[in-house]
């Protein structure tokens, strides 16, 4: 085949592609060809179902009439062409060579097996064709028209039925995402147990599991461990956030760890039933992450799990934010540094039951600057610090702001 041009701004214009070897056949070798046209095709048909293993013995159903038509329209269309300066394929016929590429992709044959079936179609016309032009005194010239002509047609063939395969296959990716979506929104609804549900799981693929996990995290766009965003995992954008329904035993595994990513937050495992129970802890652990009461950890992921107490003591926002308001009352004004380090401190040295050193080393100074501290704040609180409710009270409040540390 000729080599394609180079255009003057350095383009491949295929010449190949514009060039119609066909014209250069001479009508004289045209009634040969018709001659040995049903031959051929039967041959061809043959040879298909002998050499290609997923047409292997299509017998007379569904497939065996796509293969017929496809060979019997692909070589009366060649031979028609042939000194003539027309396009391989009209529009009607595109069509049909691209529904043929749909149609295997929805039997669930590969666009290997379907290339190699052109392949083999081409190789057996190109043996039965120039055997009958040789036998009707063609010229060599003509033989090798003839050979350029079978083999850049049948590339046009298949790249029509390329075109219709992607195009299904992108279609049918589109609607079961679709349905993967649906199936996440009825979980999230609780009605991950109906029905519907499970008709959907079992359509595209998922296995429902007896416990789930709800993952939350940043919205579109946003990295997100390897498999919250596999096929084990049913997706739900909501612009801002994106949730996911995930297998307990997946969202338990380490492999769902990602450092280099943006945390996301994994819910409790409920029952299917329960989904959005999973779904309110995940969000309010993100909130706590975004508010700074946890820390982001080192894996990316924050486990519901992990931080229950933070999640219990920040429950109901509007009886905390009250409580907070008493007890932090007494402080007098001063720097926001200098409030949170006389607070922290406390929250050390009430977690570490009275243990200054222990406070010290968990907040990374000197054991008499907790003494220092602490006098201040015997100075604000007096006895309060002494009263067992005043000190859970504080406790609650002060884990709610500043998180436990690990």
């Amino acid at each position: 085949m000729p080599v394609p041009n180079v255009g003057p701004q350095g383009d491949a214009l295929g010449a190949s592609a514009l060039r119609r070897p066909w014209a250069d056949v001479g009508t004289s070798v045209v009634a040969a060809l018709e001659q040995s046209l049903q031959p051929t095709i039967d041959a061809t048909i043959e040879a298909i179902g002998r050499e290609v293993p997923s047409y292997a013995e299509f017998g007379s159903g569904p497939l065996a009439t796509t293969v017929r038509r496809g060979v019997e329209i692909a070589l009366s269309r060649l031979i028609a062409l042939m000194g003539r300066e027309e396009a391989a394929l009209e529009p009607a016929v595109r069509r049909v060579y691209e529904r043929i590429g749909a149609g295997e992709w929805a039997n669930g044959r590969s666009l290997d097996a379907l290339l190699a079936a052109y392949r083999t179609g081409a190789r057996v016309a190109w043996e039965h064709m120039s055997a009958a032009t040789l036998a009707a005194g063609a010229q060599n010239v003509e033989i090798v028209s003839l050979a350029e002509a079978i083999f850049v047609y049948i590339d046009e063939l298949s790249a029509a039925s390329v075109a219709g395969y992607a195009e299904a296959q992108l279609a049918d990716v589109g609607r079961r995402e679709s349905l993967r979506t649906r199936l996440a929104e009825l979980i999230i609804d609780g009605a991950g147990e109906s029905d519907t549900a499970l008709a959907l799981a079992e359509q595209v693929g998922w296995a429902a599991s007896p416990e789930v996990v709800v993952v939350v995290g940043p919205g579109t766009g946003a990295h997100w461990p390897p498999l919250a965003s596999s096929g084990e995992a049913l997706v739900l954008d909501t612009g801002e956030e994106r949730w996911a329904v995930v297998p307990a035993w997946v969202a338990s595994g380490s492999s769902m760890a990602d450092p280099a990513r943006r945390p996301v937050a994994v819910g409790t495992a409920v029952t299917l039933a329960n989904a959005a129970d999973s779904l309110r802890t995940a969000v309010r652990l993100r909130r706590l992450l975004v508010t700074g009461v946890i820390g982001s950890p080192h894996n990316g992921l924050i486990r519901a799990t992990d931080y229950l107490l933070e999640l219990l003591v920040n429950a109901d926002a509007a009886s905390l934010d009250r409580l907070r308001s008493r007890l932090f009352a007494p402080l007098p004004e001063m720097s926001d540094d200098r409030r949170d380090s006389l607070l922290q401190t406390l929250l050390m040295w009430l977690l570490t039951g009275g243990d200054r050193a222990a406070a010290a080393r968990m907040l990374h100074v000197h054991p008499q600057t907790i003494s220092y501290r602490l006098g201040r704040l015997r100075e604000f609180y007096g006895a309060d610090l002494d009263n067992p409710r005043r000190r859970a009270e504080l406790v609650t409040s002060l884990v709610a702001t500043y998180g436990v540390p690990g």
